[in-house]
């Protein structure tokens, strides 16, 4: 998880009470539409491809066992 922290710059995981929680800083000032368009859309990606990575790397069990719904379809 450090890693990851220290090098995909806006995504950050913690861990807290046996679970990984992955945030984002999304910048306001100044405002730029892109930002608030794309950056939900590359958290998603990242988070729906790290969950098989740190089941690996820590075990425990994802949100989804089976097929996960995509989380970019809202």
């Amino acid at each position: 998880m450090n890693e990851i922290n220290a090098t995909w710059g806006q995504l950050h995981l913690c861990f807290r009470d046996g679970t990984i929680f992955a945030v984002s800083s999304l910048p306001a000032d100044p405002f730029v539409q892109e930002h608030v368009v794309h950056g939900p859309e590359e958290f998603c990606q990242v988070a729906d491809g790290l969950d098989g990575l740190l089941q690996a790397e820590f075990g425990g069990r994802t949100t989804f066992a089976d097929s996960m719904p995509s989380s970019l379809k809202h």
